[in-house]
């Protein structure tokens, strides 16, 4: 498997289940479009994909790789995943953590975008934004971070709507990576 330490705080995964996640791109569209407005007339950058075939199909491989590579506690609630569509600059959402939801992010990409069209994760470890990591996503590939570090998206130029989904993973422990010791 080849798994890539990007920088202290973002590691890479193989998750190749990227044809499986194509198949199903116009079931994910169906839920993220019946679900992006809330009860209250509010668009969301997110729409829960929870505990359905999906779901079922990729949570017990996100906790896989999460329990073989870091040292962490059982999970203390259900991990959601959440759908992320980003269309020509529509949802420009800003930098934001996850610091009171998850210990662990995971973001895999259904439709990466490519060089030079923007849609590029860009993430600020230091609260002072003086350290940025900026990679172009790729397909297969599960990108790992700690839920206190803040991230956002760059501006989308392509008119091809781009899909990711994130994951949580929630610890009652700072995850330390087996290999690297590295602790977030």
């Amino acid at each position: 498997m080849d798994n890539k330490r990007l920088h202290f705080y973002l590691h890479e995964y193989d998750f190749p289940y990227h044809n499986y996640l194509l198949e199903n791109l116009i079931y994910i569209d169906k839920i993220y479009e019946e679900g992006k407005v809330d009860a209250l007339g509010n668009e969301l950058a997110n729409v829960r994909l929870y505990h359905n075939d999906i779901w079922n199909f990729l949570n017990p491989k996100l906790i896989k790789i999460v329990t073989e590579n870091y040292y962490v506690s059982p999970p203390f609630i259900d991990h959601e995943i959440g759908i992320y569509k980003q269309q020509n600059n529509s949802h420009i959402y800003p930098s934001h953590n996850h610091y009171h939801s998850s210990t662990m992010i995971g973001i895999v990409y259904i439709n990466p975008p490519k060089s030079q069209e923007g849609g590029e994760l860009i993430l600020h470890p230091n609260p002072a934004y003086k350290d940025v990591i900026k990679i172009i996503p790729k397909p297969n590939k599960l990108y790992l971070f700690p839920g206190w570090v803040f991230h956002h998206v760059s501006p989308q130029i392509s008119s091809i709507p781009r899909y990711s989904l994130n994951w949580g993973y929630y610890s009652r422990m700072r995850p330390i990576h087996k290999l690297t010791s590295d602790q977030w």
